[in-house]
């Protein structure tokens, strides 16, 4: 699976797959309509990945007693994404970050793909 975030290449975890779930929508409920989403995405903090998510995301760390490497962004910032799979897309929408953690040095990113919704009802009026 290949992951673009701002027309940039995410490094993954081969091993890590990231189920998407597909909504169906009953004519009926147009209202309460939800979009396509991911689960959580743990992506890992390469050098390249850190370099980038931390501008998107607007990312700031600081050593606050009690909290070293505490991680601050924009969790209203949502990111354009799309994903490939053997190079045919299977999702385009956005992506945003849910958390980011430091274990043994090494940064994971949790961040989830949403997909994004077109307002049919307004369409037609």
């Amino acid at each position: 699976m290949e992951l673009f975030i701002n027309d940039f290449e995410i490094d993954l975890n081969q091993s890590i797959p990231f189920p998407l779930t597909y909504q169906i929508y009953d004519i009926r409920n147009m209202d309460q309509r939800r979009g396509n989403r991911s689960k959580t995405i743990a992506v890992p903090g390469t050098r390249r990945n850190c370099e980038f998510l931390s501008t998107v995301f607007m990312m700031s760390t600081s050593d606050a007693i009690g909290y070293p490497d505490l991680t601050q962004f924009d969790p209203s910032i949502k990111a354009t994404a799309r994903a490939y799979e053997k190079g045919i897309l299977q999702f385009e929408g956005i992506a945003q970050l849910i958390d980011s953690s430091k274990k043994d040095g090494i940064w994971t990113f949790n961040m989830v793909l949403l997909s994004e919704q077109i307002d049919i009802m307004s369409l037609l009026k």
